[in-house]
């Protein structure tokens, strides 16, 4: 426990982007299609769709785990919070946290920030850039 009273984030050792996450129901491995960190989009607003798989370890407890896209002005302009915790149980084990078919919808061209947050505090940001064909 902090200070604060609650549980410190676990660690997010990767974020992975990607076109598409395909999981297999037996075994839970996933393949992960098309790993990006840039957009092109030929027009604005656009949507973008795509899946994400984190990876976390080192913590153990429930934690509520958020996915947020903040514009170059580091303002929030898409967020994903899942409800209900996910449950940490083994701190020497890797668990994998994957969300399908996100809908992000973006206003403008240039470089964003995926942010990872756990517990409402940010843990990982990544690039995400979106382009336009003319630059």
């Amino acid at each position: 426990m902090t200070s604060r009273g609650k549980l410190p984030p676990t660690p997010i050792p990767s974020l992975l982007l990607c076109r598409d996450i395909y999981c297999d129901e037996r075994t839970r491995e996933t393949i992960r299609i098309g790993p990006r960190s840039m957009y092109l989009v030929t027009e604005l607003p656009a949507t973008i769709v795509m899946s994400a798989s984190l990876f976390v370890g080192g913590g153990h407890g429930h934690y509520h785990i958020g996915l947020s896209l903040r514009d170059g002005n580091d303002d929030e302009v898409w967020g994903c919070y899942p409800p209900g915790p996910v449950e940490h149980v083994d701190p020497l084990l890797p668990h994998q946290v994957t969300l399908f078919d996100l809908e992000i919808t973006v206003r403008e061209a240039g470089r964003h920030s995926m942010v990872v947050s756990i517990n409402g505090d940010e843990a990982l940001r990544s690039p995400f850039v979106v382009i336009l064909p003319d630059g």
